[in-house]
């Protein structure tokens, strides 16, 4: 494919590895697909920079991702998806794919040109909550696209309100795409293990390395909603165990097949020693506040906890070993803090102490409630390698 460049500019800049190297000066690229002027650049990070450009043969402004020829494999990644998806309605919802190319060392996607994401917007109203009708707006919007997207068999797989741009926000209120497809796959093409969503936005089971659908996309949007309720993120965004730590606290416990099956559970959580998963499992059914439910003398007897040999002894307060954090006396760790919320729910895995996690942060380990984003160097180093502490399943 023939490509040249209308202007010096291109040619004195060429060689800076920084791709903003449009800055603001006129240039014009053109390809075998058209011309397009570059007008300004609206944004850049350390792969690349967006550009609003004008197509010079429609006169009309659009969307340019630029990024280095080494660094472009999501973007090209993304051209092949939005040529997959490139005829779904615009009913649906999803930014418009009009082409891309090479240049040089450069790799240039081109997309619809559209107003501000909802996280721009969230910002330049200083993060004042939204209005439940225009959430429920905007939800129905992202649900028509998953369950387009869902029908062709793929997930977006990087859900969060930088990804979501208002189409025309003063002509049009609240009328979303989405964007950002470069992350996006095949169901059929996922494997446990692989890595999608930013932290805070990411699914449990992600984290967890267990099988993914597109359910993930529904978490995803669970977060985003949150977001523009309370104009604050609901997991923390900056350390994945802390994320880790706040769902354990407000939504339970993942399942204990996923805690088995997870390549990355461990990173997490670390196994209960059997009897003490059994006690907890007891002192669950017996603490059932639902009278109906509650275990019987009679099933009691017959619980694994009760039935297996080296619980046939009697225990007492004095005598065992045990305590109701599940620790032994001669387990080297801390008391566990018994979080403050009700009906607490045993399960075979636990971790992180909390007064070490307290002395470390200086936040309570048995706090319910969601603090606020965390900076990341307040993070403590050992998070990758923590116990979490007793939790309550909701």
């Amino acid at each position: 494919m023939l490509l040249f460049v209308q202007s010096h500019v291109w040619e004195s800049h060429k060689n800076i590895e920084n791709p903003s190297i449009f800055g603001f000066m006129k240039c014009i690229v053109s390809g075998s697909f058209g011309s397009y002027q570059i007008k300004e650049i609206k944004g850049e990070g350390s792969y690349g920079c967006v550009a609003l450009c004008t197509d010079m043969s429609t006169n009309q402004d659009v969307a340019m991702k630029i990024c280095q020829r080494q660094k472009s494999g999501t973007n090209r990644h993304e051209a092949n998806v939005l040529r997959k998806l490139r005829y779904m309605s615009s009913e649906k919802n999803l930014v418009r794919f009009h082409t891309a190319f090479e240049y040089q060392d450069h790799y240039c996607l081109v997309l619809e040109h559209l107003d501000q994401s909802l996280f721009d917007l969230m910002e330049s109203e200083d993060f004042k909550p939204f209005h439940v009708s225009d959430i429920r707006y905007i939800t129905e919007q992202l649900l028509v696209t998953f369950k387009e997207l869902a029908k062709r068999g793929f997930i977006h797989g990087d859900l969060k309100p930088d990804n979501i741009m208002l189409v025309n926000h003063r002509l049009q209120p609240f009328k979303i795409k989405l964007i950002d497809f470069g992350l996006s796959m095949p169901v059929r093409s996922l494997v446990p293990g692989y890595i999608f969503q930013s932290i805070g936005y990411r699914a449990p089971e992600v984290s967890l390395g267990t099988k993914i659908n597109e359910a993930i996309d529904m978490w995803g949007l669970g977060c985003v909603l949150a977001f523009l309720y309370l104009g604050q993120n609901f997991f923390p965004v900056h350390c994945e165990y802390e994320m880790m730590r706040i769902i354990t606290q407000t939504r339970g416990m993942p399942d204990i097949q996923q805690l088995l099956e997870g390549e990355f559970g461990l990173l997490f959580f670390k196994r209960k020693k059997e009897k003490t998963r059994q006690f907890f499992e007891f002192l669950n059914k017996l603490l059932e506040v639902n009278p109906a439910k509650r275990i019987t003398p009679e099933k009691a007897l017959t619980h694994s906890f009760i039935t297996q040999e080296a619980h046939t002894q009697k225990l007492s307060i004095n005598n065992t070993d045990k305590t109701l954090n599940g620790r032994s006396d001669k387990d080297p760790t801390p008391p566990h803090t018994v979080p403050t919320t009700t009906a607490t729910a045993v399960n075979e895995f636990y971790g992180a102490d909390g007064a070490e996690y307290e002395k470390s942060t200086g936040i309570k380990a048995s706090s319910a409630t969601v603090p606020k984003q965390s900076a990341s160097e307040n993070m403590p180093p050992w998070f990758l390698c923590c116990k979490l502490i007793w939790r309550n399943r909701l």
